[in-house]
């Protein structure tokens, strides 16, 4: 797994390695047990400016083995570099499940590798820790997010009611249109969209699970407000938890 790993860290960008690094011996805090690692930093590139660059800021999640993952792997995030530039110590905090009794049982001195990517894992930390409090048979959409399924069927809110009414979005006057049938929808001149903007709303419309992604300026801004427009115009119709009570679906705007 290893020498796999380290095989391809050429053509990796995201994954930086740190050998012969040090477990140096682990501190009490108040917010729980931190370890101290001493990195070393004479295999590492001289020119590292550490008040600057991003490697082993806080956050920023590291794998540790002790024998290169044949039966070690201690998932850590960095609690603290502020000494790094000058004895190469770091402290990590162990993220896994009772990863800390373990990594207790390791004596100081082991020397460990460390792998760090460079996604920002705070950033990540409250939806993995929500996805990890989802039961296996309750997670939302799972179909389509899990297994995959293609076949996307319309949005549970528009099971009973057909209607969507884009009276006040385009015009003053009355137009009622039916979800089913986009020849009864307005225009894409009359939505102020042009042909790929107009698919991107009939699809977030029409599908239980949409993803408009595009470069900037392509406007899928201006998407998201005609979406909010028509949501918030038709909310009381939307609003079907009274109607269905076992699904209580709403839309959901990301």
């Amino acid at each position: 797994m290893y020498d796999y790993i380290c095989g391809n860290i050429d053509n990796n960008a995201n994954v930086r390695v740190y050998e012969n690094s040090i477990l140096s011996g682990c501190v009490c805090t108040g917010g729980g047990i931190l370890f101290s690692i001493i990195i070393d930093l004479k295999s590492l590139s001289k020119g590292i400016n550490w008040q600057n660059t991003r490697r082993l800021i806080y956050g920023n999640l590291v794998a540790a083995t002790s024998d290169n993952f044949d039966t070690s792997c201690f998932l850590l995030s960095v609690e603290d570099r502020s000494n790094i530039s000058i004895d190469g110590t770091i402290h990590v905090r162990c993220q896994k499940e009772l990863g800390d009794n373990k990594m207790m049982k390791t004596p100081i001195g082991t020397k460990l590798t460390l792998l760090e990517t460079t996604a920002y894992f705070e950033a990540y930390r409250p939806i993995l820790s929500a996805l990890q409090s989802i039961k296996d048979d309750k997670i939302p959409l799972s179909s389509y997010l899990l297994g995959c399924k293609q076949d996307i069927a319309l949005p549970a809110y528009f099971e009973n009611n057909y209607t969507l009414d884009f009276t006040n979005i385009i015009t003053n006057n009355v137009h009622i249109g039916d979800i089913r049938d986009i020849s009864t929808w307005p225009t894409a001149d009359q939505f102020g969209l042009d042909h790929s903007q107009y698919k991107a709303l009939q699809q977030a419309l029409t599908q239980c699970v949409g993803i408009i992604q595009g470069p900037p300026g392509t406007g899928k801004t201006h998407i998201g407000v005609k979406l909010t427009e028509i949501f918030y115009h038709n909310r009381e119709n939307l609003l079907i938890s009274k109607t269905i009570p076992s699904t209580g679906s709403k839309p959901i705007l990301m």
